[in-house]
């Protein structure tokens, strides 16, 4: 579906207003996806949500200060 079918108004100034409209509305879909995700899953916040980490802990939950010593472990 097109951006000047979803909101208002129909035309934009320049293309640079068009494009930044654009990229604002799909962060929205994207944000309102992945809330619907995570709602599902409420035993996991999106912060703590990193599959590789989370591979093999479950059903035992991590905290965010875990994953946070696991992801500097990995990036050395």
């Amino acid at each position: 579906m097109k951006i000047e079918e979803e909101i208002l108004p129909k035309e934009f100034r320049s293309g640079c207003q068009k494009t930044a409209v654009n990229f604002l509305f799909i962060s929205l879909r994207m944000n309102e996806t992945h809330a619907r995700f995570f709602k599902r899953h409420e035993d996991c916040a999106p912060r703590q949500f990193n599959p590789r980490i989370l591979h093999g802990k479950h059903p035992k939950p991590l905290s965010a200060s875990i994953i946070h010593i696991y992801k500097e472990r990995a990036a050395r």
